[in-house]
């Protein structure tokens, strides 16, 4: 049972990378502030997946049993890989 009752906003499509950029700080602040370990910031963000990032992410999960992706296991690990894709256009 988790500590808290916390929602974290939804993400769906956005293909723009400040958009991510934002969702993504703004899911920070609420998992930093709370009493979270890393396993149930995952499950509950993924909760939160709707559109291309649920159909990506599901497609994520299946290429894992087939060898193609690493194994996702905390958070950082969900960011690193969502940066790849939600991302990829932001110029530095």
């Amino acid at each position: 049972m988790f500590k808290h009752n916390v929602r974290f906003s939804k993400f769906t499509d956005e293909s723009n990378p400040n958009v991510y950029e934002e969702w993504e700080r703004k899911l920070n602040q609420n998992v930093y502030s709370c009493d979270f370990r890393d396993k149930e910031i995952l499950k509950l963000v993924v909760l939160e997946f709707e559109g291309y990032a649920l159909f990506w992410w599901n497609k994520y999960q299946k290429d894992i049993i087939d060898d193609k992706h690493f194994q996702i296991n905390s958070w950082k690990d969900l960011q690193k890989a969502l940066r790849k894709i939600f991302m990829h256009k932001k110029k530095a």
